[in-house]
């Protein structure tokens, strides 16, 4: 019978979680729609693929057009991010602490509540650490700066603009 008594406030209780989740989820998709952005940019980078290698068949080479990479955000992003960041470790390391000091709880003098805290901290802080750095050094041409934000979320998709009816696939000049 104590099954019962477990199991389902358990169950609730995780129910009550995703339905949390999911509801921030949403929020923040209401305030930073996508639009489809990812998918046009992909049949923009497949439509170039595709050019690309049918010119590379009669010997001829194209260069890459601008959308093709990812532009930095812009400082107060990255800063929002750093900030974020910062607390969330924070927040990951006294819950840790806080889990290893209660004599109630299921971690109490557990090493595994520390390490977990640290570990979250130092994951929170990586991110914040990467994101002060790209806020700082934003106009820099360092090579692994540029790689970041090519190749993760710190930067931002640039999707081809359509001109009446038609997308735009030249060069921007920014």
């Amino acid at each position: 019978m104590i099954t019962f008594g477990v199991f389902f406030p358990a169950l609730m209780g995780a129910g009550i979680l995703v339905s949390g989740v999911l509801l921030l989820s949403d929020t923040v998709r209401r305030l930073m729609p996508n639009r489809g952005q990812r998918r046009r940019h992909r049949i923009a980078v497949g439509t170039y693929g595709l050019i690309a290698a049918t010119a590379r068949t009669v010997g001829v080479s194209i260069d890459p057009p601008s959308f093709l990479t990812r532009r930095p955000r812009s400082r107060v992003t990255y800063l929002l991010v750093a900030l974020i960041g910062t607390i969330a470790g924070a927040t990951a390391l006294s819950t840790g602490l806080d889990f290893y000091e209660d004599p109630l709880g299921v971690f109490f003098r557990s090493p595994w509540a520390i390490g977990l805290g640290v570990a979250g901290l130092f994951v929170f802080l990586l991110i914040a650490g990467v994101a002060i750095t790209l806020a700082l050094f934003r106009s820099s041409d360092s090579v692994v700066l540029t790689w970041v934000v090519e190749h993760s979320p710190y930067g931002h998709l640039a999707i081809p603009q359509r001109i009446a009816g038609h997308v735009d696939l030249r060069k921007d000049e920014s």
